[in-house]
């Protein structure tokens, strides 16, 4: 399975309502430093997805404004379940309108090459694609683990005419496309883009061919605390590279950072931003 950050920020606002719901006896303030621990926890989790903090911290915000005004923990609870329920419905419409302005990109048989998986990007595409706009779009393998592949599979069950490339080969690609689009894992304050390994050479591609780079998330994915350290970029098992020998060290770095210089526009629920 296949999971951009803004779902796996949903998903994290689902479990801390189900730890809270495990909460069975204790005081306010125990209450509260179980919340701290479960928000510290799901946040490490996946560290260069800021949408999972943000989601986190907002809510969490939500229940200290309640425990500021004396709410007992079986109000806090409820509190925190009505907040999770309306920030899931708010962040459902967000979806909505980021996707919309993102399938806007797409002319007639338009060319799109794109890296990774985004589920903007990918209701997009499909999107584009039902509505009769012929769509050719090129998907890279993306690997370590290759879910191109299933991005590839899923597109062409939509309608999509679909050519998977490999990563190696993205230079060539981008002479054959109108525009490159990627999802964003975080939006760092000064405008540069975390995301999966290999989105810097995607937009560095697309400079050298004169093509615009487009990168569509909710500024739900903006990272605040970016204004004062640069995110971290998350290193996983090499075994997902080489299984081979242990003379050979290898590096499986996730995510890589896009300068802004070479983003287009990034396309979220507002519109169009630089």
């Amino acid at each position: 399975l296949i999971h951009g950050s803004s779902w796996l920020a949903a998903k994290a606002a689902k479990s801390l309502q189900e730890a809270s719901d495990s909460f069975k006896t204790g005081t306010v303030d125990e209450y509260l430093s179980f919340l701290k621990f479960y928000v510290r926890r799901l946040a490490a989790a996946k560290p260069s997805m800021l949408a999972i903090e943000n989601a986190l911290l907002y809510l969490l915000g939500r229940v200290m404004e309640g425990y500021h005004r004396s709410l007992d923990v079986a109000a806090l609870k409820e509190l925190l379940r009505s907040e999770v329920k309306k920030w899931l419905r708010v962040k459902e419409d967000v979806f909505e309108r980021c996707v919309d302005y993102t399938t806007s990109l797409f002319e007639e048989r338009s060319k799109v090459l794109t890296h990774s998986f985004s589920s903007t990007v990918f209701e997009a595409l499909k999107r584009a694609s039902s509505s009769g706009k012929s769509l050719e779009v090129y998907v890279t393998e993306s690997r370590p683990l290759y879910e191109g592949r299933i991005v590839a599979k899923r597109l062409a069950k939509s309608g999509c005419k679909v050519t998977l490339i490999t990563d190696a080969s993205i230079g060539y690609f981008t002479k054959e496309v109108n525009l490159a689009l990627t999802g964003a894992d975080t939006i760092s304050a000064d405008g540069s883009i975390v995301n999966k390994i290999g989105t810097y050479l995607v937009a560095l591609a697309a400079q050298k061919a004169c093509i615009p780079f487009y990168v569509a998330a909710e500024t739900l994915k903006i990272g605040v605390r970016t204004l004062f350290a640069k995110p971290p970029l998350e290193e996983r098992s090499p075994t997902e590279v080489y299984k081979g020998s242990r003379n050979i060290k290898v590096r499986n770095i996730y995510f890589d950072i896009t300068p802004a210089d070479l983003v287009t526009k990034i396309v979220c629920e507002h519109g169009f931003i630089n």
